[in-house]
């Protein structure tokens, strides 16, 4: 490959299935109580099943003129297309439970559009980018920086499991665009135009959620807000870390070796999913 991996990393993705789909147990501030933090992981949910279809697409689209292994890009597929199908029965849990709808999808579509009309180098580079932001959120979900092991069961088994796997494959792409031909600067413009699309979908959705169940004027949820974001363990001072990680020439997702989080969450939750034999049609397996 073209970009220098260390040693240490992982080659071999394992795809994991959940056994079964997530059970409706879980109440409408699943994690810890607090409001904003949930919605604001319920929201980035919401954004799954569209997000994961088009990285799915991006790769694709470039694989078959790459030198990346077919068996690579075939397991981050299926990971991907089992991520998309298992947010989309959590969210439907979301609208019929607790009553909160998908009110991003539309323009979400016309973002991912004009992405995909730049044509395929440019779709592949903000799935770079957006890739990266999912690898940091993953750490910050399985470090616990975060504490999410306090989220009661069916939402933290989703996402720990979800961020498993981002981490595991948080290079596929970047090494298929570096040998795509793709440049420093390329990757840079969009991952500022992803910066802005994505927190501000994330926003929209939040208080979109937050309004629909009642909490959107309550002072402890903007406290929690606060604290989330800015407090001593706050989401945007890890962001900031990250992004100034990829705007590091030479950059390499895996410069920053975080596989003992995966191995760590993989032997606490063996129970929780089955793993997938690789074959010529695993990925149609799980597509939802």
């Amino acid at each position: 490959m073209s970009a220098d991996i260390p040693e240490c990393s992982p080659v071999v993705l394992q795809v994991r299935k959940p056994v079964g789909p997530p059970r409706a147990d879980f109440s409408v501030n699943w994690f810890d109580g607090l409001p904003y933090r949930t919605h604001t992981f319920n929201a980035t949910s919401m954004m799954f099943p569209l997000a994961e279809s088009f990285f799915i697409e991006a790769i694709r689209a470039v694989s078959g003129n790459n030198r990346i292994a077919s068996e690579v890009v075939e397991d981050f597929v299926a990971q991907e297309s089992a991520h998309a199908k298992q947010h989309a029965a959590f969210n439907r849990i979301l609208d019929k439970r607790f009553g909160l709808p998908n009110c991003v999808d539309a323009r979400m579509k016309r973002q991912l559009s004009f992405v995909r009309s730049r044509g395929i180098i440019n779709a592949l580079a903000f799935t770079v980018c957006t890739e990266h932001v999912a690898a940091i959120y993953s750490e910050m979900v399985l470090d616990g920086y975060l504490n999410f092991s306090t989220a009661e069961e069916t939402p933290y088994k989703l996402l720990s499991w979800h961020a498993a796997e981002e981490i595991e494959h948080k290079a596929v792409a970047f090494d298929i665009y570096v040998e795509a031909g793709g440049g420093y600067w390329r990757r840079c413009t969009w991952f500022a135009v992803l910066l802005v699309l994505f927190f501000s979908n994330v926003m929209a959705q939040t208080l979109s959620n937050l309004k629909k169940s009642e909490q959107l004027w309550c002072f402890l949820t903007w406290l929690d807000a606060f604290r989330f974001s800015f407090g001593r363990q706050g989401v945007a001072w890890r962001i900031a870390l990250g992004v100034f990680e990829f705007l590091r020439p030479g950059f390499h997702p895996w410069k920053r070796n975080n596989y003992h989080l995966v191995q760590q969450w993989h032997i606490q939750q063996r129970s929780s999913f089955d793993i997938v034999l690789r074959s010529p049609k695993h990925a149609e397996e799980v597509t939802p």
